[in-house]
Protein backbone atom coordinates (compact mmCIF):
# COMPACT_ATOMS: atom_id res chain seq x y z
CA UNK A 1 0.00 0.00 0.00
CA UNK A 2 1.44 3.32 -1.04
CA UNK A 3 1.49 6.31 1.25
CA UNK A 4 1.19 9.91 0.09
CA UNK A 5 0.98 13.48 1.22
CA UNK A 6 -1.21 14.61 4.08
CA UNK A 7 -4.93 14.06 3.74
CA UNK A 8 -5.65 17.76 4.15
CA UNK A 9 -3.48 20.79 3.52
CA UNK A 10 -4.23 21.91 7.09
CA UNK A 11 -5.73 19.48 9.63
CA UNK A 12 -6.49 15.91 8.53
CA UNK A 13 -9.76 14.03 8.88
CA UNK A 14 -8.78 12.91 12.37
CA UNK A 15 -8.40 16.55 13.45
CA UNK A 16 -11.69 17.72 11.89
CA UNK A 17 -13.95 14.83 12.88
CA UNK A 18 -14.44 14.09 16.59
CA UNK A 19 -13.86 10.49 17.69
CA UNK A 20 -16.96 8.33 17.41
CA UNK A 21 -18.63 8.03 20.81
CA UNK A 22 -20.94 5.37 22.23
CA UNK A 23 -24.09 7.16 21.06
CA UNK A 24 -22.67 7.49 17.54
CA UNK A 25 -22.00 3.74 17.38
CA UNK A 26 -25.47 2.93 18.69
CA UNK A 27 -27.08 5.30 16.17
CA UNK A 28 -25.10 3.73 13.33
CA UNK A 29 -26.04 0.25 14.57
CA UNK A 30 -29.70 1.30 14.70
CA UNK A 31 -29.55 2.50 11.09
CA UNK A 32 -28.04 -0.86 10.14
CA UNK A 33 -30.91 -2.72 11.83
CA UNK A 34 -33.42 -0.72 9.80
CA UNK A 35 -31.51 -1.31 6.57
CA UNK A 36 -31.52 -5.08 7.18
CA UNK A 37 -35.29 -5.09 6.58
CA UNK A 38 -34.32 -5.04 2.91
CA UNK A 39 -33.34 -8.38 1.37
CA UNK A 40 -30.67 -6.65 -0.72
CA UNK A 41 -29.03 -5.21 2.40
CA UNK A 42 -29.23 -8.57 4.19
CA UNK A 43 -27.44 -10.20 1.26
CA UNK A 44 -24.79 -7.46 1.35
CA UNK A 45 -24.31 -8.01 5.10
CA UNK A 46 -23.90 -11.77 4.62
CA UNK A 47 -21.39 -11.18 1.81
CA UNK A 48 -19.30 -8.98 4.14
CA UNK A 49 -19.38 -11.69 6.81
CA UNK A 50 -18.54 -14.54 4.43
CA UNK A 51 -15.69 -12.62 2.76
CA UNK A 52 -14.11 -11.71 6.11
CA UNK A 53 -14.49 -7.96 5.63
CA UNK A 54 -16.56 -7.92 8.82
CA UNK A 55 -15.16 -10.29 11.45
CA UNK A 56 -17.78 -10.86 14.16
CA UNK A 57 -15.49 -13.21 16.12
CA UNK A 58 -13.15 -10.23 16.64
CA UNK A 59 -15.57 -7.30 16.91
CA UNK A 60 -17.75 -9.33 19.25
CA UNK A 61 -14.96 -9.13 21.86
CA UNK A 62 -15.14 -5.33 21.96
CA UNK A 63 -16.97 -3.55 24.74
CA UNK A 64 -19.88 -2.82 22.36
CA UNK A 65 -20.06 -6.26 20.78
CA UNK A 66 -22.90 -6.64 18.27
CA UNK A 67 -23.40 -2.87 18.02
CA UNK A 68 -19.84 -2.55 16.70
CA UNK A 69 -20.54 -5.19 14.04
CA UNK A 70 -23.73 -3.50 12.86
CA UNK A 71 -22.11 -0.05 12.93
CA UNK A 72 -19.33 -1.27 10.62
CA UNK A 73 -21.93 -2.67 8.20
CA UNK A 74 -23.65 0.72 8.21
CA UNK A 75 -20.28 2.45 7.60
CA UNK A 76 -19.56 0.27 4.57
CA UNK A 77 -23.03 0.99 3.17
CA UNK A 78 -22.27 4.70 2.80
CA UNK A 79 -23.42 5.99 -0.63
CA UNK A 80 -20.09 7.83 -0.93
CA UNK A 81 -18.20 4.52 -1.15
CA UNK A 82 -20.35 3.27 -4.02
CA UNK A 83 -20.41 6.69 -5.70
CA UNK A 84 -16.62 6.82 -5.93
CA UNK A 85 -16.20 3.06 -6.51
CA UNK A 86 -14.24 2.34 -3.33
CA UNK A 87 -13.22 -1.33 -2.98
CA UNK A 88 -12.74 -2.18 0.68
CA UNK A 89 -11.07 -5.50 -0.21
CA UNK A 90 -8.19 -3.62 -1.86
CA UNK A 91 -7.61 -1.81 1.43
CA UNK A 92 -7.79 -4.92 3.60
CA UNK A 93 -5.37 -6.77 1.32
CA UNK A 94 -2.81 -3.97 1.43
CA UNK A 95 -3.02 -2.96 5.08
CA UNK A 96 -1.01 -5.87 6.51
CA UNK A 97 2.22 -5.25 4.50
CA UNK A 98 1.80 -1.49 5.02
CA UNK A 99 1.67 -1.86 8.82
CA UNK A 100 4.57 -4.31 8.79
CA UNK A 101 6.69 -1.82 6.84
CA UNK A 102 5.74 1.01 9.21
CA UNK A 103 6.84 -0.92 12.31
CA UNK A 104 10.01 -2.06 10.57
CA UNK A 105 11.08 1.46 9.53
CA UNK A 106 10.03 3.03 12.85
CA UNK A 107 11.96 0.43 14.86
CA UNK A 108 15.07 0.73 12.71
CA UNK A 109 15.05 4.50 13.23
CA UNK A 110 14.56 4.02 16.96
CA UNK A 111 17.49 1.61 16.98
CA UNK A 112 19.53 4.25 15.20
CA UNK A 113 18.74 6.71 18.03
CA UNK A 114 19.86 4.07 20.54
CA UNK A 115 23.07 3.34 18.67
CA UNK A 116 23.96 7.03 18.56
CA UNK A 117 23.21 7.38 22.26
CA UNK A 118 25.22 4.27 23.11
CA UNK A 119 28.16 5.50 21.04
CA UNK A 120 28.07 8.81 22.89
CA UNK A 121 28.15 7.03 26.25
CA UNK A 122 30.89 4.56 25.34
CA UNK A 123 33.64 4.42 27.93
CA UNK A 124 31.78 6.74 30.33
CA UNK A 125 29.52 5.92 33.24
CA UNK A 126 26.14 7.60 33.08
CA UNK A 127 26.06 10.21 35.84
CA UNK A 128 23.18 10.47 38.29
CA UNK A 129 22.39 14.02 37.09
CA UNK A 130 22.15 12.82 33.51
CA UNK A 131 19.79 10.01 34.52
CA UNK A 132 17.68 12.47 36.49
CA UNK A 133 17.60 14.86 33.51
CA UNK A 134 16.50 12.09 31.15
CA UNK A 135 13.85 10.82 33.56
CA UNK A 136 12.44 14.33 33.94
CA UNK A 137 12.38 14.74 30.15
CA UNK A 138 10.46 11.50 29.84
CA UNK A 139 7.94 12.65 32.46
CA UNK A 140 7.54 15.96 30.59
CA UNK A 141 6.95 14.09 27.34
CA UNK A 142 4.25 11.87 28.85
CA UNK A 143 2.47 14.96 30.25
CA UNK A 144 2.73 16.98 27.04
CA UNK A 145 -0.16 17.60 24.65
CA UNK A 146 0.16 17.94 20.88
CA UNK A 147 -0.09 21.76 20.92
CA UNK A 148 3.03 21.98 23.10
CA UNK A 149 4.82 19.56 20.78
CA UNK A 150 4.12 21.87 17.85
CA UNK A 151 5.23 24.94 19.82
CA UNK A 152 8.77 23.78 20.42
CA UNK A 153 8.23 21.53 23.42
CA UNK A 154 9.59 18.53 21.52
CA UNK A 155 12.86 20.26 20.72
CA UNK A 156 13.36 21.44 24.32
CA UNK A 157 12.90 17.91 25.68
CA UNK A 158 15.26 16.46 23.08
CA UNK A 159 17.84 19.10 24.00
CA UNK A 160 17.51 18.13 27.67
CA UNK A 161 18.69 14.61 26.90
CA UNK A 162 21.29 15.58 24.32
CA UNK A 163 19.35 14.38 21.30
CA UNK A 164 18.87 16.48 18.18
CA UNK A 165 15.63 15.98 16.28
CA UNK A 166 16.79 15.81 12.68
CA UNK A 167 14.50 13.28 11.02
CA UNK A 168 12.64 15.99 9.09
CA UNK A 169 15.88 17.41 7.71
CA UNK A 170 17.12 13.93 6.84
CA UNK A 171 13.82 13.05 5.13
CA UNK A 172 13.89 16.21 2.97
CA UNK A 173 17.52 15.72 2.01
CA UNK A 174 17.11 12.03 1.20
CA UNK A 175 13.52 10.78 0.58
CA UNK A 176 14.86 7.22 0.25
CA UNK A 177 16.39 7.26 3.75
CA UNK A 178 14.59 5.59 6.64
CA UNK A 179 13.37 8.99 7.83
CA UNK A 180 12.17 9.82 4.32
CA UNK A 181 10.30 6.52 4.04
CA UNK A 182 8.65 7.06 7.42
CA UNK A 183 7.62 10.62 6.56
CA UNK A 184 5.96 9.38 3.36
CA UNK A 185 3.83 6.95 5.39
CA UNK A 186 2.54 9.32 8.09
CA UNK A 187 0.62 12.54 8.50
CA UNK A 188 2.82 15.46 9.53
CA UNK A 189 1.40 15.52 13.08
CA UNK A 190 1.94 11.83 13.64
CA UNK A 191 5.45 11.98 12.19
CA UNK A 192 6.39 14.56 14.87
CA UNK A 193 4.95 12.38 17.62
CA UNK A 194 6.72 9.24 16.38
CA UNK A 195 10.00 11.15 16.18
CA UNK A 196 9.87 12.19 19.82
CA UNK A 197 8.45 8.86 20.94
CA UNK A 198 11.58 7.19 19.57
CA UNK A 199 13.71 9.34 21.87
CA UNK A 200 11.40 8.78 24.85
CA UNK A 201 11.29 5.03 24.20
CA UNK A 202 15.07 4.86 24.26
CA UNK A 203 15.13 6.65 27.61
CA UNK A 204 12.74 4.02 28.94
CA UNK A 205 13.83 0.86 27.09
CA UNK A 206 17.24 1.78 25.71
CA UNK A 207 18.75 -1.58 26.61
CA UNK A 208 16.76 -3.36 23.89
CA UNK A 209 17.75 -3.20 20.23
CA UNK A 210 15.29 -4.11 17.49
CA UNK A 211 16.21 -7.20 15.45
CA UNK A 212 16.06 -6.20 11.78
CA UNK A 213 13.32 -8.00 9.84
CA UNK A 214 11.54 -9.44 12.87
CA UNK A 215 8.31 -7.39 12.57
CA UNK A 216 5.39 -9.67 11.78
CA UNK A 217 1.69 -8.83 11.40
CA UNK A 218 -0.49 -11.91 11.85
CA UNK A 219 -4.10 -10.77 12.18
CA UNK A 220 -5.95 -7.69 10.91
CA UNK A 221 -9.62 -6.81 11.44
CA UNK A 222 -11.51 -3.78 10.15
CA UNK A 223 -13.12 -1.75 12.97
CA UNK A 224 -14.66 1.21 11.16
CA UNK A 225 -14.83 2.80 7.70
CA UNK A 226 -15.98 6.41 7.50
CA UNK A 227 -16.49 8.42 4.32
CA UNK A 228 -16.96 12.14 4.99
CA UNK A 229 -17.68 15.19 2.86
CA UNK A 230 -15.34 17.95 4.06
CA UNK A 231 -16.18 21.56 3.17
CA UNK A 232 -13.29 23.64 1.94
CA UNK A 233 -13.33 26.48 4.47
CA UNK A 234 -10.78 28.50 2.45
CA UNK A 235 -13.02 28.57 -0.63
CA UNK A 236 -16.07 29.45 1.46
CA UNK A 237 -14.21 32.39 3.00
CA UNK A 238 -13.13 33.64 -0.42
CA UNK A 239 -16.72 33.55 -1.67
CA UNK A 240 -17.98 35.37 1.41
CA UNK A 241 -15.45 38.20 1.08
CA UNK A 242 -15.97 38.76 -2.64
CA UNK A 243 -15.57 42.39 -3.80
CA UNK A 244 -18.74 44.54 -4.00
CA UNK A 245 -19.67 46.14 -7.32
CA UNK A 246 -21.16 49.51 -6.29
CA UNK A 247 -22.32 50.28 -9.83
CA UNK A 248 -24.48 47.13 -10.08
CA UNK A 249 -28.17 47.80 -9.23
CA UNK A 250 -29.58 45.95 -6.22
CA UNK A 251 -32.09 43.18 -6.88
CA UNK A 252 -33.74 40.25 -5.19
CA UNK A 253 -31.98 37.20 -6.65
CA UNK A 254 -34.75 34.92 -5.34
CA UNK A 255 -37.02 36.32 -8.08
CA UNK A 256 -34.66 35.15 -10.84
CA UNK A 257 -35.85 31.54 -10.63
CA UNK A 258 -34.99 28.40 -8.63
CA UNK A 259 -32.10 28.64 -6.22
CA UNK A 260 -28.81 27.33 -7.46
CA UNK A 261 -28.21 23.71 -6.65
CA UNK A 262 -25.83 23.14 -3.74
CA UNK A 263 -22.25 22.39 -4.73
CA UNK A 264 -22.04 19.76 -2.00
CA UNK A 265 -21.53 17.04 -4.61
CA UNK A 266 -18.24 18.71 -5.48
CA UNK A 267 -16.97 18.70 -1.89
CA UNK A 268 -13.75 16.82 -1.19
CA UNK A 269 -14.44 13.42 0.37
CA UNK A 270 -12.08 12.01 2.96
CA UNK A 271 -12.05 8.40 4.10
CA UNK A 272 -10.89 7.18 7.51
CA UNK A 273 -10.34 3.48 8.26
CA UNK A 274 -9.60 1.92 11.65
CA UNK A 275 -8.04 -1.54 11.87
CA UNK A 276 -7.24 -3.78 14.82
CA UNK A 277 -4.06 -5.82 14.43
CA UNK A 278 -1.35 -7.65 16.32
CA UNK A 279 2.35 -7.14 15.70
CA UNK A 280 5.15 -9.41 16.91
CA UNK A 281 8.67 -7.96 17.17
CA UNK A 282 11.97 -9.25 18.52
CA UNK A 283 14.53 -7.21 20.48
CA UNK A 284 18.10 -7.97 21.52
CA UNK A 285 19.29 -6.91 24.96
CA UNK A 286 22.35 -4.67 24.97
CA UNK A 287 24.27 -3.33 27.95
CA UNK A 288 24.02 0.49 28.00
CA UNK A 289 25.97 2.37 30.63
CA UNK A 290 26.58 -0.75 32.71
CA UNK A 291 22.88 -1.41 33.36
CA UNK A 292 21.51 -4.94 33.53
CA UNK A 293 17.96 -5.91 32.58
CA UNK A 294 16.04 -8.19 34.86
CA UNK A 295 15.78 -11.81 33.61
CA UNK A 296 17.45 -10.90 30.29
CA UNK A 297 21.18 -11.28 29.75
CA UNK A 298 23.35 -9.30 27.37
CA UNK A 299 22.83 -10.56 23.80
CA UNK A 300 19.66 -12.49 24.60
CA UNK A 301 16.50 -11.86 22.56
CA UNK A 302 13.04 -10.92 23.77
CA UNK A 303 9.93 -11.28 21.56
CA UNK A 304 6.91 -9.10 22.27
CA UNK A 305 3.41 -9.14 20.77
CA UNK A 306 1.21 -6.03 20.91
CA UNK A 307 -2.44 -5.56 19.92
CA UNK A 308 -3.00 -2.08 18.48
CA UNK A 309 -5.37 0.03 16.42
CA UNK A 310 -4.16 1.91 13.33
CA UNK A 311 -6.08 4.81 11.77
CA UNK A 312 -5.56 5.41 8.03
CA UNK A 313 -6.68 8.46 6.03
CA UNK A 314 -6.92 9.23 2.33
CA UNK A 315 -8.76 11.36 -0.21
CA UNK A 316 -11.62 9.46 -1.81
CA UNK A 317 -12.47 12.44 -4.03
CA UNK A 318 -11.06 15.93 -4.60
CA UNK A 319 -7.46 15.40 -3.52
CA UNK A 320 -5.93 18.92 -3.34
CA UNK A 321 -2.63 17.51 -4.59
CA UNK A 322 -4.33 16.36 -7.79
CA UNK A 323 -3.84 12.61 -7.23
CA UNK A 324 -6.39 10.59 -9.17
CA UNK A 325 -5.69 7.33 -7.34
CA UNK A 326 -6.51 6.61 -3.70
CA UNK A 327 -3.45 7.05 -1.49
CA UNK A 328 -3.14 6.39 2.23
CA UNK A 329 -1.47 8.01 5.24
CA UNK A 330 -1.20 6.58 8.72
CA UNK A 331 -2.72 9.14 11.10
CA UNK A 332 -2.15 7.38 14.42
CA UNK A 333 -1.40 4.04 16.04
CA UNK A 334 -3.01 3.69 19.47
CA UNK A 335 -3.84 1.08 22.11
CA UNK A 336 -6.96 -1.00 21.48
CA UNK A 337 -8.91 0.60 24.31
CA UNK A 338 -12.26 -0.72 23.01
CA UNK A 339 -11.09 -4.28 23.80
CA UNK A 340 -10.56 -4.07 27.58
CA UNK A 341 -10.69 -7.84 28.17
CA UNK A 342 -8.02 -8.67 25.60
CA UNK A 343 -4.40 -9.03 26.75
CA UNK A 344 -2.83 -6.34 24.57
CA UNK A 345 0.83 -6.91 25.43
CA UNK A 346 2.61 -10.23 25.80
Amino acid sequence: MQATRRLLSQPGVTSQVPPRGTLDVLKSAGNACLSLLSQQNRDSFLDSLNSGIIRPEVLGQSEMGMAKILALHNDLSSPLFSKYKFEVTEFTEGVKPALCRFHEVQSLLQTKVGDEKKEGNKGDDIKDEQLEREQKALRDFLAMDISNMENGGMASIAEAVGMRLNWTEEAKEDPESLAGQLMSMLTDEYFKIVELTANASFMRDGRFRYVDGSAEINNVALLSARALEIPNSTDDAEETISPIDEDRPMKDESLDGPLKKSTQSDMPVGVQMEVLYDVKMTYEHTDVGGKEAENVGDGEELTRTSILVAVFEAWLHGDPDGNDSLRWKLAVVRPAWEFPLVNQYS
